[in-house]
């Protein structure tokens, strides 16, 4: 999945109908400049990431995979590193709550190792573009302090929560749909998705700041363009 992931961010996005000389060899111009020095970095913000998800899982209260990165690690130092590292991640996904279906969600706010779940499954890359990365320890530290605040005001926390379950819900009723594959439909619920992530930063987490403005306004007009 991390293979995958950095030939997303190599290589178009898309393929013209008509591929000309001009159109490969800017692709090619492209995936060699994105190239230089690109794993150095995915594997520094990688770790970042694994940083942030085993201290989101120690404060949900869930096991720790069998390997962990040590506290104050903040790079991997080769690939056999990063290979354990997302086995462990992997394993532990698979272990703890899997994410909820949209008939499970309706109507009830998720759990908080559900939350997790739907953020971090296992082959979490596969879901992620390179440029979205970086924002995932934001995210993982924002359910961290939700989790610890939930456990001295679980009133609130609920009500929090309730305000996210439609949308989480919709979320979901969204990569279901029928036409859910198409790339224009992935495109599009992905920035669904992660205008939620950055709707629940502002509810739970509001000290760490959203990368774009978000309210529950936004997200209906979001919705309400995709029923067009």
């Amino acid at each position: 999945s991390a293979f995958r992931h950095l030939l997303r961010h190599i290589l178009p996005a898309a393929v013209p109908e008509v591929l000309t000389a001009a159109v490969f060899e800017a692709a090619v111009v492209q995936g060699r400049e994105r190239i230089v020095g690109l794993v150095p970095k995915f594997m520094d913000q990688l770790a970042l990431v694994l940083q942030a998800l085993q201290l989101a899982r120690a404060r949900i209260g869930l096991p720790a995979p069998v390997k962990a990165l040590p506290p104050k690690t903040r790079t991997l130092n080769d690939l056999s590193q990063l290979g354990a590292l997302l086995a462990n991640a992997s394993a532990a996904g698979k272990g703890g709550a899997k994410a909820p279906s949209a008939a499970s969600v309706e109507g009830r706010p998720a759990t908080l190792p559900e939350e997790l779940a739907f953020l971090m499954p296992p082959a979490f890359l596969d879901g992620i573009e390179f440029e979205t990365l970086r924002q995932l320890p934001r995210y993982l530290k924002a359910l961290t302090l939700r989790a610890e605040r939930a456990a001295n005001n679980p009133v609130k926390d609920a009500e929090r929560a309730k305000a996210v379950a439609p949308y989480q819900a919709a979320l979901h009723r969204l990569r279901t749909a029928p036409n859910a594959t198409s790339a224009d439909a992935v495109r599009r619920v992905d920035g669904f998705r992660w205008l939620l992530e950055e709707y629940k930063v502002s509810l739970f987490a509001q000290e760490l700041g959203t990368a774009v403005p978000v309210s529950p306004k936004r997200l209906d007009e979001y919705l309400s363009s995709m029923r067009r």
